[in-house]
């Protein structure tokens, strides 16, 4: 698992720069939950945007904060992370086809 490439697409998912020094899951974690902490504080429409571009389950997150209510920034942290693990190993695992020119196929 690349983590550069993790940290890239939650930065852009979450439209913010990407820390140049995250290295670690657990670095990734601390930074995710900082910035999702200030988002469930103080700008709920911009969370609903994170969770739709990084396209967390609605069910699932539903289910998780029902279940952990007092923990809200953890689960919605946890969640925003494994779904951002899981589109990576897709993208690793099915690698897309180079674009195809549509004049040069004429």
């Amino acid at each position: 698992m690349e983590t550069q490439n993790v940290v890239a697409d939650l930065a852009e998912a979450m439209q913010l720069p990407a820390p140049k020094s995250t290295v670690t899951l657990n670095e990734i974690r601390a930074w995710v939950k900082r910035e999702i902490a200030w988002l469930v504080a103080r700008d709920h429409e911009k969370l609903k945007e994170v969770l739709y571009r990084v396209d967390v389950d609605e069910k699932f997150l539903l289910d998780a904060l029902a279940a952990y209510p007092e923990e809200k920034v953890d689960v919605l942290t946890d969640l925003i992370i494994s779904r951002q693990l899981q589109k990576a190993e897709t993208k690793k695992a099915n690698p897309q086809a180079p674009a195809v020119d549509q004049n040069e196929a004429l």
